[in-house]
C-alpha cells in the first residue's frame, strides 16, 4: 500500500506542471490547424457534452465547453500554440525590481537543465522558448505593502518538469538578496555549470496552469455551466475571503494587544513571520534557533550532469527508453 502510495504521490507531482515531460521528438512536435479544418462539424447536432460530463464527475472537477477536433491525430498537449503559468505568493520584503530584472533573463530560447528535475528516460532535450516572464498584482490597488499579493506569470511554448517551481526557487533567492539577477545567466550556461545547484523547490500548491492557447480551435461553452461554475466558485472566493480576514484579524491582535512576559527582544527579533520558501539554510522551519550561513548557489554541491544520469542508468531504464522513445542511451 505504501508503494501504491508513493507511486501516486510521485504521479500527482508530476501532473502539477502540465506538459512537463515531454520527450525529445515530442517537443518538435507542433499541430498547426487552419480554421477550415474545424468547419465541416454542426454544432448544432452535437450533444451537450459538458452537461452530460459533468453528471459523471466529482465536485471539484468540471468541464466547461468543448471544442471539435480537427482529425483523430489532434492531440491537445502537442497542439497548444503557448501555455501559461501562474505563481502565487505574498510579497514580504522581496525586491521585485530585481525579480523582475533576473526574469527578464529567461525569455527566449535557453537551455533549462538547470531549471528543471531531470528525467534522462524521457528527456534529452532541456532547450525550451519562454515568450513572458512578469510579476504582477492580483489586485490592482497600487499598494505596495509586505502583505501585498502577487503572482509570477510565465508563458512559453513547453516546460520541463518541475521548470516553474525551479524558476520561482530562483528568483525567490533573488528577491531576499541572497543571490544577484546575475545568477540566471549563470545556471543558464550548462557549459561553465552542466550540473543542477542542489536548492529547494518552491511549494507546489500556489501554481496552476493559467491558460493553454490554440490557433484556430474554437470552444462552444454552455451559459448554464458558466453560471454554475461562477456561483460555486463565487461561494469559495467569499468563504475563503472572511477566513483570511479573521486570521488576519488575530494576527494583528497578536503584533498590537499582546504583551510578551520574560525576554520581550526574543520576540520583538525573532522571525516568527513566515518566510518566503527556497532558503537552502532552512529559514522556513518553525525554530527559532539560530540559522545557518547562507550558501550561494554556484558554491554549493551539484547534481549529477545529464551525462552522469545517464552513464549510471540502469539496464532496465535503458531498456524502456528505448521501448517508448527508440533511444540508445
Amino acid at each position: 500500500a505504501k508503494k501504491r502510495q508513493k507511486q501516486n504521490d510521485q504521479e500527482g507531482d508530476q501532473i502539477s506542471e502540465t506538459h512537463s515531460m515531454i520527450a525529445d521528438d515530442e517537443a518538435t512536435i507542433i499541430q498547426d490547424y487552419k480554421e477550415s479544418d474545424f468547419e465541416r462539424f454542426d454544432v448544432e447536432k452535437e450533444i451537450n457534452y459538458a452537461n452530460v460530463l459533468n453528471r459523471c464527475l466529482p465536485d471539484d472537477i468540471m468541464v466547461l465547453g468543448w471544442a471539435a477536433a480537427p482529425d483523430c491525430a489532434f492531440k491537445a498537449r502537442f497542439g497548444t500554440k503557448s501555455r501559461t503559468y501562474r505563481y502565487f505568493f505574498v510579497r514580504r520584503n522581496l525586491d521585485i525590481g530585481k525579480m523582475e530584472e533576473a526574469g527578464k533573463l529567461l525569455e527566449g530560447e535557453h537551455d533549462f537543465r538547470n531549471f528543471c528535475k531531470i528525467d534522462v528516460t524521457n528527456v534529452k532535450n532541456f532547450k525550451r522558448i519562454i515568450n513572458r516572464v512578469s510579476i504582477r498584482p492580483c489586485i490592482d490597488d497600487n499598494i505596495s505593502s509586505s502583505d501585498q499579493l502577487l503572482f509570477l506569470e510565465v508563458d512559453g511554448t513547453a516546460f520541463l518538469w518541475h521548470q516553474i517551481r525551479c524558476i520561482v526557487a530562483v528568483l525567490f533567492l533573488v528577491g531576499r538578496g541572497l543571490e544577484e539577477p546575475k545568477i540566471v545567466s549563470d545556471l543558464l550556461n550548462v557549459v561553465e555549470n552542466p550540473g543542477k545547484p542542489v536548492y529547494k523547490l518552491a511549494e507546489e500548491i500556489p501554481l496552476m496552469l493559467n491558460e493553454s492557447s490554440y490557433t484556430g480551435l474554437k470552444f462552444y461553452y454552455d451559459p448554464r455551466v458558466i453560471q454554475v461554475l461562477y456561483q460555486k466558485l463565487e461561494k469559495r472566493w467569499k468563504d475563503l475571503s472572511i477566513k483570511a480576514a479573521m486570521t488576519k484579524n488575530v494576527l494583528d491582535h497578536l503584533d498590537n494587544k499582546i504583551t510578551v512576559s520574560g525576554d520581550d527582544n526574543y520576540w520583538k527579533f525573532s522571525q516568527h513571520r513566515t518566510i518566503t520558501e527556497c532558503d537552502y539554510s532552512d529559514a522556513c522551519s518553525n525554530s527559532f534557533g539560530k540559522r545557518k550561513e547562507y550558501i550561494k548557489l554556484l558554491n554549493r554541491r551539484k547534481c549529477d550532469t545529464y551525462e552522469e544520469k545517464v552513464k549510471n542508468l540502469s539496464d532496465a531504464k535503458r531498456s524502456k527508453a528505448n521501448r517508448i522513445h527508440g533511444w540508445n542511451l
